[in-house]
């Protein structure tokens, strides 16, 4: 774990990893991806870590990708990338839940879009100013981004690289909830505790449901609906128990 640039902190059963770069605005280098992944997988591989929560060190989410890094990056760099750290955030089956405040730029936005809750502090200043640089948000935010906000609002976006507020932010579904700075980690880390209390396949079936929903076809969609609560309910061995045994314990 590149723990210099990545802090990690487990609270419960929430993991906490905060990117800890604040004198470069905690710029998403190389090592701060990979500090990051190696939490996630530690996430994934630990039953009894039940949500995690990304943040950042000091006043900033993060202002994006390393400049310098992107300096020298070579083509199979750029189109083959060996991490991409939104892909990660979605494929280990567990909530995810991005703190977001003050500058939360590029591949930064783009990574939390990959999060499945966003909560952002009254300070949030976010934005795809790759265009500016002759590039566009290729780290998932053509993808990602369209599936929040709508096609229009997406390439307005993407094609101004206009930066904007938290008011924005909640309005358009960027993030969940706007709470005042002070207040950040405390609502962020309130929602982690509350989806840990939840039956941890519940919550990841219901997930997978919802993000295939723009993949598929309505009937296609119904269809696997139905039979992802049909394999929930059946539990592990094929019978009710593991859900019963789950509404059993919430009862008490």
């Amino acid at each position: 774990m590149s723990e210099d640039v990545v802090l990690v902190e487990r609270i419960g059963a929430v993991l906490r990893l905060s990117i800890n770069r604040p004198a470069k605005r905690n710029a998403l280098s190389t090592a701060v991806r990979q500090g990051l992944a190696d939490g996630l997988a530690r996430a994934a591989a630990d039953d009894a870590i039940r949500v995690v929560l990304i943040t950042g060190e000091g006043q900033h989410f993060s202002a994006g990708a390393d400049i310098t890094e992107l300096a020298v990056r070579t083509v199979e760099d750029a189109g083959w990338p060996t991490l991409q750290i939104g892909n990660v955030i979605e494929s280990i089956g567990k909530p995810v839940i991005a703190e977001l405040r003050g500058y939360t730029l590029g591949g930064a936005m783009e990574m939390a879009l990959a999060c499945t809750f966003r909560v952002g502090s009254d300070d949030l200043r976010w934005g795809f100013p790759e265009i500016q640089l002759g590039v566009f948000p290729a780290s998932g935010g053509t993808q990602r981004l369209p599936r929040i906000v709508g096609e229009a609002r997406a390439l307005e976006l993407v094609l101004t690289g206009r930066q904007g507020d938290a008011e924005e932010a909640l309005r358009l579904g960027l993030i969940t909830e706007c709470v005042p700075p002070e207040r950040l980690r405390e609502c962020s880390l309130a929602l982690a505790e509350k989806l840990a209390g939840l039956l941890p396949a519940a919550v990841r079936v219901a997930t997978d449901a919802v993000r295939r929903a723009a993949d598929m076809s309505r009937h296609d969609g119904l269809d696997y609906e139905r039979r992802l609560y049909a394999l929930l309910w059946a539990g592990e061995r094929g019978t009710r128990s593991g859900v019963q045994e789950w509404v059993d314990h919430r009862a008490r």
